[in-house]
């Protein structure tokens, strides 16, 4: 059996013998020292940085993992060999992950092993000065959502560096390891707190975070029930993917227009919903303000984020003063496109 030991801090250790049942009778391995001391060249040759977006989130707020590693680029031409240890990776309870953010086409990317076992794709930063010298400079960054309050610990991670020697045998030619570096970074906390129930309005939207808003409306020049297609996005550092996107049906402020559905796109740092709007009259003058009500984590208040109002002008049908209910299939087709009802 090979089992593989990282240590955590230096000092000398002793590995306790275990015991092992050979043919019925007991036997013990016997018991090994272990002297474990810095790898000052790696800390010399090497950097790794482990840190989160915040270090306090409340329970839906989106955070990031950033790592950041590289080596001295005097080494580069002898290095061909990254590895990320991460105890925390695929194991932090509590959390769900999102989607990784779009990579920048302007940065190259690498692959890079983590935990001696699986490849993960990583961008490559401008070079960082450091220690008078310039560094290679990668990033790997995790999205995630926590689901539950607690404390998230990301124990202390390792970055391994060097080369890989060939070597045969009498039926293959293999890469193994060869001069590597070590070098680690400290532990990490976060501490995940619940929405505070002071303050938590009715409506509350589940949306949190620092969120701007934004609408469009095509087209504004329409006739008494015509469809209007009323745009709204949402940005920001949030969790947009998760909120509950306001109905406008259900707002007194939009009690002169029909809402006939809406169709939604969803991503880390947007979230846009087309609404199909009618308006019933010629009264109606602008679409109104669209509300949405938000928690922000840094002031820990709740408040609301709006849409600004939008101008339009809505002509009379001829002969009528408003929609007629036997109207509403003229322009039914035109909400084909839309998912119907409010999730």
């Amino acid at each position: 059996w090979s089992i593989p030991l990282r240590p955590q801090e230096t000092g000398l250790y002793a590995i306790p013998g275990f015991d092992v049942l050979i043919d019925g009778v007991a036997r013990r391995t016997n018991e090994l020292s272990l002297n474990v001391v810095r790898d000052l060249k790696g800390e010399e040759l090497g950097y790794l940085e482990v840190r989160t977006s915040t270090p306090k989130v409340v329970v839906g707020q989106p955070f990031t993992i950033e790592v950041l590693f590289g080596f001295d680029l005097a080494i580069t031409g002898t290095t061909d060999y990254a590895n990320l240890s991460l105890a925390w990776w695929g194991s932090l309870p509590g959390l769900l992950e999102n989607a990784a953010p779009p990579p920048d086409p302007a940065r190259a990317r690498v692959q890079v092993v983590v935990n001696d076992r699986e490849m993960a794709e990583v961008e490559q930063l401008p070079n960082r000065s450091l220690r008078g010298r310039e560094f290679l400079q990668l990033r790997l960054v995790r999205s995630f959502t926590p689901t539950r309050e607690g404390r998230i610990e990301l124990p202390t991670s390792h970055f391994e560096f060097g080369r890989t020697v060939q070597s045969q045998d009498f039926f293959r030619t293999r890469r193994e390891k060869g001069e590597t570096y070590f070098v680690r970074a400290a532990e990490v906390a976060l501490a995940v707190i619940p929405l505070p129930e002071e303050g938590r309005p009715l409506d509350f939207s589940g949306a949190i975070g620092r969120i701007a808003a934004r609408a469009d409306a095509t087209p504004r020049d329409v006739d008494a029930g015509d469809s209007i297609k009323f745009k709204v996005e949402w940005t920001g550092a949030g969790n947009l993917e998760f909120f509950a996107a306001p109905d406008p049906a259900r707002l007194d402020a939009f009690r002169e227009f029909r809402v006939y559905g809406k169709s939604e796109e969803r991503s880390l740092d947007r979230r846009v919903v087309t609404y199909d709007l009618s308006p019933v009259s010629s009264g109606v003058k602008e679409i109104p303000a669209l509300p949405l009500s938000v928690f922000d984590p840094e002031s820990g208040r709740y408040g609301v984020v709006a849409t600004e109002p939008l101008p339009v002008r809505v002509r009379a049908l001829e002969g009528a003063s408003g929609l007629a209910v036997d109207e509403q299939e003229r322009f039914r087709s035109d909400i084909l496109d839309v998912e119907p009802g409010f999730g």
